[in-house]
Formats: C-alpha cells, sequence, structure tokens
C-alpha cells in the first residue's frame, strides 16, 4: 500500500513522529508530555495539533501526486497546500474558505516537467493552521518513488502563533520554513498559537537533537501575567531548563516583534520593559543570543495579515530575511 511506502520511505519530513489515525496517518509535532501541557485548552489543543512546517518531500516519475485528507479542526478559516516542484514554488492549491471533513488533495506535475521517465523533486507544504490526517495516497501506474536524503542538521523553533505561523496564507511563507529552507537544515516547529514562556512545554526526555534552536515568546505574556514579577519568574524558569536540556545548542531568542499596540500599558509592564526582562533574563546563559525583534520586522500595519500583530507573508519573510542577517549563519 502506498501509504506505508510514504511512511518507511522517509516522504513525510519535519515531524516528530507518524501516528495512526483510523486508515489514515497523521504526522505529529509534539511529545506526549507535550500534548499534555497544551491540552489545558481546546484552541492550545487543536493550535499543537496543526500542521505547521510539516511537509511531503519526494522524487518520483509521476505525473500526478493525489492523497485524501481529513479536516478535524481549523485554526484560520483557509487552507493551502504549497507546491515545490525541483525546488521552485509552482502552485498553491486550496481555498480561502474551509470546513471539518473529508477532501481530496491532487497536484498535476507542469508540462514540461512530464517527459518519459523524468524524475521531479516533489515538495508539498501542509497547512500550518488545520488539523489534519492524510491516507489513500496515489501515484502514477508503476511511478518511481523516493525520499529525499535528510540534512546533516536540525533547526527547532519554539514559540506563539507567529511561528506557528500566523497570519500567512501560504504555509511555505512562514519564517521557521524559510530559515530551514536557507539554511538547509532539517525543521520541527513547535510554535502553538496562544502560547507563553512555560517550562511545562519542554520535554525532558526529548529525543531530537537540534543543531540552532530558536525561541520567540512574549507577546502573549504581555496581557497574561499579573505582574513583571511574575513574567520574570516565568522567562527565566523556561530559559533555565530550555539551557539545561540542550547546554552546547546554539539558541537564538527573538524579543516580541512590533505590533500595533505596543505604547499601551499591562499589568506586565511595558510591552519595552517585557523586551528587556528577556534579554536581562538570557544575558546568564553564554549560548543564547538574543536578537531584538522590533527590528526584525517593519512597522507597519500592512506587513501584518491582521494589520495587528499576526505577519503576513511578506513580514514572515522580513523575519528571516533579518534573521539571517543578524546572525550571519
Amino acid at each position: 500500500m502506498l501509504d506505508n511506502i510514504i511512511v518507511e520511505k522517509g516522504i513525510i519530513k519535519n515531524h516528530l513522529g507518524i501516528e495512526r489515525d483510523g486508515d489514515f496517518i497523521k504526522p505529529i509535532r509534539f511529545t506526549k508530555k507535550q500534548f499534555a501541557a497544551y491540552s489545558l485548552t481546546e484552541p492550545l489543543a487543536v493550535r499543537s495539533r496543526c500542521m505547521a512546517g510539516i511537509c511531503l518531500d519526494m522524487i518520483t516519475d509521476s505525473d500526478f501526486v493525489r492523497f485524501d485528507y481529513v479536516v478535524k479542526g481549523i485554526v484560520r478559516n483557509w487552507i493551502y497546500f504549497d507546491v515545490f516542484l525541483n525546488d521552485v514554488f509552482v502552485e498553491s492549491i486550496g481555498s480561502n474558505q474551509v470546513d471539518e471533513g473529508e477532501y481530496t488533495f491532487e497536484y498535476r506535475v507542469e508540462s514540461k516537467a512530464k517527459e518519459k521517465n523524468q524524475k521531479n523533486r516533489i515538495t508539498i507544504y501542509l497547512p500550518y493552521n488545520i488539523d489534519l490526517s492524510m491516507g489513500n495516497f496515489r501515484l502514477a501506474e508503476n511511478a518511481f518513488i523516493s525520499g529525499i536524503k535528510p540534512y546533516d542538521k536540525t533547526l527547532l523553533c519554539l514559540g506563539d502563533s507567529i511561528t506557528q505561523g500566523m497570519d500567512a496564507r501560504h504555509p511555505s511563507c512562514i519564517y521557521p520554513v524559510l530559515l530551514s529552507r536557507f539554511l538547509k537544515m532539517e525543521l520541527l516547529n513547535q510554535g502553538v498559537g496562544g502560547y507563553v514562556f512555560n517550562s511545562d512545554s519542554l520535554d525532558e526526555n526529548f529525543s531530537l537533537k537540534p543543531d540552532i534552536i530558536t525561541v520567540a515568546y512574549g507577546t502573549n505574556d504581555w496581557s497574561k501575567c499579573s505582574s513583571p514579577e511574575e513574567f520574570r519568574h516565568n522567562c527565566r524558569d523556561y530559559m533555565e531548563k530550555l539551557v539545561s536540556l540542550f547546554p552546547d545548542i546554539d539558541i537564538y531568542v527573538m524579543t516580541p516583534f512590533w505590533r500595533e499596540d505596543l505604547n499601551e500599558m499591562r499589568d506586565a509592564g511595558s510591552f519595552y520593559d517585557l523586551s528587556d526582562t528577556i534579554k536581562d533574563v538570557c544575558r546568564a546563559y553564554p549560548k543564547v543570543v538574543v536578537l531584538d525583534g522590533l527590528e526584525l520586522i517593519p512597522h507597519l500595519p500592512a506587513y501584518f495579515g491582521d494589520k495587528w500583530v499576526h505577519p503576513s507573508d511578506e513580514g514572515f519573510k522580513d523575519i528571516a530575511l533579518n534573521f539571517l542577517a543578524k546572525t550571519r549563519l
């Protein structure tokens, strides 16, 4: 069965594991302990089950790729699958409206790449904002298929809704995916919309050994913490545990990005105080580099999908390019 071949050949990438979901398969981004941390509310739980950063990546001579999928949860009411043909972004397949239910995805290879027995690399990024399962994969009869040799290094991205991808339209345009493609690294995107600095989301038995870690929390903490002291404690507790789990790994912490209401005062203090606290906490760790999030994206609502806090595709590109420029990775 082709579904088993898809799994065995490592066609599904940028995940932590693959579970069975009835007759379908479901890639996952988190350990059981991490899922437990995110299961406290249904909005967090459905976000943790979304496909952020996960893709299908294959070499095949088939002139089409087709599979069924079931939408079980929706975070933003649109759905897009981004298709790369031989590393060129060629098509985004989907809709501005989606409901829960069963659907079929199909990509047909461009005519110029259909020459007999020509093998193409087809990469399909799954929607970052949808909880889905997949199955019934189909290719042309007797088609060749193989996986892609993994990159030597892995990027782990930790964060909230901006790391997950809200509000990009294209799942390949979110900054974790852009960084992984630019840096030629495997990716695990563990962004969860609405989340904060919380050490409970870090698993002591985490099996993945990343080469680089990015961290981007704070914008939700600003609303949820009742005092500057509470925020400092949460940030310090999280960073202490993260560094203890990955003592030899380069960690890049991004302070909160620009948002339209950043001049308001909250119980946790000013937006600028929040960023200063993150910088101060991180000074204790030699392997941690802090990047000022206000320097990574234009301070213009036009660069935000919601004109307020969540970047658009264009805003995410700026974050990725400025991150690379400042870190020189």
